[in-house]
């Protein structure tokens, strides 16, 4: 949402980007606006639609969010060189387009 301020955000948006179904990102939404991060408002463009926004209380919260991730990644990554990290990454994205493969081929 902090980077993409300049377009309305929907529930859909934030289920694709984290990749979650429909009932998990609903909850994440609705704790969020119960602690004051977010807002769910009619969408500029089509009324019947609500946009999710970042409230004063979300944007300030923003850079402890940052500090959070970069501490959480620092630790898990400790002790693994940046060569490791991305053997292991190539790995995984060549896993990603297997799998993906196979499920083409499997539903055709």
């Amino acid at each position: 949402m902090e980077r993409n301020q300049d377009r309305e955000i929907f529930v859909k948006d934030i289920e694709k980007t984290l990749n979650i179904s429909k009932s998990v990102s609903s909850n994440l939404v609705k704790r969020m606006e119960k602690n004051g991060f977010i807002e769910v408002v009619p969408s500029i463009a089509d009324k019947r639609f609500k946009q999710v926004v970042l409230t004063e209380v979300g944007k300030e919260k923003i850079p402890l969010l940052h500090e959070c991730r970069k501490a959480i990644e620092n630790y898990f990554f400790k002790e693994i060189s940046k060569d490791d990290f991305m053997t292991v990454k190539h790995v995984i994205d060549q896993l990603k387009l297997n799998i993906a493969e196979y499920k083409g081929e499997k539903n055709a």
